[in-house]
């Protein structure tokens, strides 16, 4: 019965094959001789001239990487196919001090740059650049950064005899904490890159305040929130005058205006001041936030934009953890005042046991960063933590 069917449904099949046959026969020829009337094979060459072409390694990404790199960058691997890639190897200290530059260069090329971190160990991290074009074009740098190797211990060699007992050396510590995060991931990456422990002073309305807090946790990086504070010139504030603490708001304003930006980061340990020469001042307005801080056992760095602040001796008198910031890395953005400021860093530490510098995102900084490891801890001292200098 079923061959039967089959007979019967078999001219029907014969049928519509010599249609379909004829159809493209005839849509060939009417394409072959660009006559209006293709379909089919029309739509496949058009199909076809829309590809885009590959983005030309050679020509389009291989100089832009060039031109930024550092003595100790070397392009690994480069790949056309199946995709474009190219592999990068970099140490920490080229590796912070390019990204942000070659970020913007391919950024004014039409390419959407995401950057993500794809592996970690000891010795290297592993940055995964996904590039996008309007045609949807797409390459991939890996960017291989080993990090830092500083200072090593000396050799212990055995004593001849038997010394006295010594009374215990204090240890020398720095911190150093930079401020304005949270306006793009780049920073945190590239401060991620260093594994060191630097401080993130994290700015509470920015777009990526959240997800660079949570970044830096995973990390183990102590987070702090960077306070907005009304500075005497708050006019020249840039747009923050409606977000930051100001002298014009009652004391109900100010504890909500605090607890507020506390909300948005729950993770934080410890507080700063975002400009604020004018808020650092005020006696009254100091001791409403230092008591909300006092009360969720925060600490409190004077960022010191003024000389005229009593925000440390307040914090003090209040009995909470304070600190004060002794230098300032980056008041000049350029590597050679930066390096002078480090130097500086380094000799406080080493006077007084124990010192607080504050720097920013800026290229210039974070490509120091790596360097000034090495001579902080070259010199003796250690790196820590803000909050493991405070008292």
């Amino acid at each position: 019965m079923p061959r039967n069917s089959f007979r019967a449904g078999l001219p029907a099949i014969i049928l519509v094959t010599i249609s379909l046959v004829a159809f493209l026969g005839l849509d060939f020829l009417q394409w072959k001789q660009k006559q209006p009337g293709s379909i089919f094979f029309s739509w496949l060459l058009k199909v076809r001239k829309e590809a885009p072409p590959p983005v030309s390694l050679e020509k389009e990404v291989l100089p832009l990487i060039r031109k930024q790199a550092g003595p100790t960058l070397r392009i690994a691997e480069i790949k056309e196919k199946p995709r474009s890639e190219v592999r990068i190897e970099a140490e920490a200290e080229t590796y912070a001090g390019l990204f942000p530059q070659l970020k913007k260069q391919f950024e004014s090329k039409g390419f959407k740059v995401e950057i993500s971190l794809l592996e970690e160990d000891e010795k290297k991290s592993v940055f995964d650049w996904s590039l996008e074009d309007k045609k949807q074009r797409r390459v991939r740098l890996l960017f291989q950064v080993s990090k830092p190797i500083l200072a090593q211990a000396p050799p212990v060699l055995p004593a001849k005899k038997p010394a006295p007992p010594e009374k215990p050396l204090r240890e020398k510590k720095v911190a150093i904490i930079i401020d304005d995060l949270g306006n793009d991931l780049d920073s945190i990456r590239a401060i991620i890159a260093l594994s060191r422990p630097i401080t993130i002073s994290i700015l509470p309305q920015a777009v990526y305040a959240q997800e660079t807090a949570a970044i830096a946790s995973s990390h183990g990086l102590e987070v702090m929130l960077h306070l907005p504070m009304e500075s005497v010139n708050s006019q020249e504030n840039n747009g923050f005058s409606e977000s930051e603490i100001s002298s014009r708001m009652s004391a109900e304003e100010v504890l909500q205006t605090v607890r507020g930006y506390l909300e948005v980061l729950p993770g934080a340990r410890g507080v700063n001041n975002h400009r604020g020469s004018l808020i650092t001042q005020d006696r009254d307005i100091m001791r409403i936030i230092l008591t909300e801080l006092a009360a969720r056992n925060l600490f409190f760095i004077d960022s010191r934009t003024t000389d005229k602040s009593i925000a440390y001796s307040l914090a003090r008198e209040m009995g909470l953890r304070t600190g004060k910031r002794d230098i300032f890395l980056d008041a000049d953005q350029d590597k050679g005042s930066i390096a002078k400021r480090v130097k500086e860093l380094i000799g406080l530490g080493q006077r007084n046991g124990s010192a607080i510098a504050i720097g920013h995102p800026y290229p210039e900084t974070l490509g120091y960063l790596a360097k000034a490891l090495y001579q902080i801890e070259n010199s003796g001292i250690k790196l820590v933590s803000v909050s493991q200098i405070i008292q």
